[in-house]
């Protein structure tokens, strides 16, 4: 189960969906034979992120909604936030139902902040903010954008605020604001860790 875990977590890495896809299979045939519940919940997660990627999208949805679930019911808020931000938010987002995106958001944001887990929450906020910026709530997104930034800035995770102002210009782009898109993008370069690699 670890090895073909291991490849199926490389291969989301590396991007590289059907070798995810067919490594997270043979995890959920092997934990399923072995009854292993965390290697159930965990797999299909992944297994709906990578039917996801491929565009399946009515698969990573089965996939996704079982994933949560289980983890819900197991008490695994790390996997069952991962999921509602990396499978059923997206899911709702690619769709234009951008109000589950939201709610999905929230439950994911929830779920980390439970953890105390600094990251994830900020990229839950990245969710909301493109859910904001969807519906054309600027303010919102404003504010959701912020707390990212903030939380990014008092957690010492700097570094990482480049990242996320990029997944806001390409969700910006992909809506066909080209303008705030080419704002934010600029935010980037000027952003000092940016200049320090230019």
């Amino acid at each position: 189960i670890v090895a073909h875990l291991c490849a199926a977590i490389i291969a989301w890495f590396k991007g590289d969906a059907p070798l995810m896809l067919d490594a997270a299979q043979k995890v959920l045939d092997l934990a399923n034979e072995a009854n292993h519940p965390f290697g159930i919940r965990t797999t299909l997660c992944l297994l709906a992120q990578a039917e996801f990627k491929l565009g399946h999208y009515e698969q990573a949805l089965s996939a996704g909604q079982a994933s949560y679930d289980l983890a819900a019911q197991q008490g695994d808020r790390a996997v069952q936030g991962l999921t509602a931000l990396n499978v059923l938010a997206k899911l709702a987002y690619a769709r234009g139902d951008y109000d589950e995106a939201q709610r999905w958001g929230q439950d994911a944001l929830r779920c980390f902040e439970e953890l105390r887990e600094p990251f994830t929450l900020a990229t839950a906020t990245v969710m909301l903010t493109a859910c904001a910026l969807a519906r054309g709530d600027f303010p919102e997104a404003q504010k959701q954008l912020n707390g990212c930034l903030q939380l990014l800035e008092r957690v010492g995770l700097v570094w990482q605020i480049p990242a996320m102002l990029l997944r806001i210009a390409r969700l910006l782009a992909e809506r066909q604001m080209t303008d705030p898109a080419v704002a934010v993008l600029a935010l980037v370069l000027h952003h000092p860790d940016c200049r320090k690699t230019t």
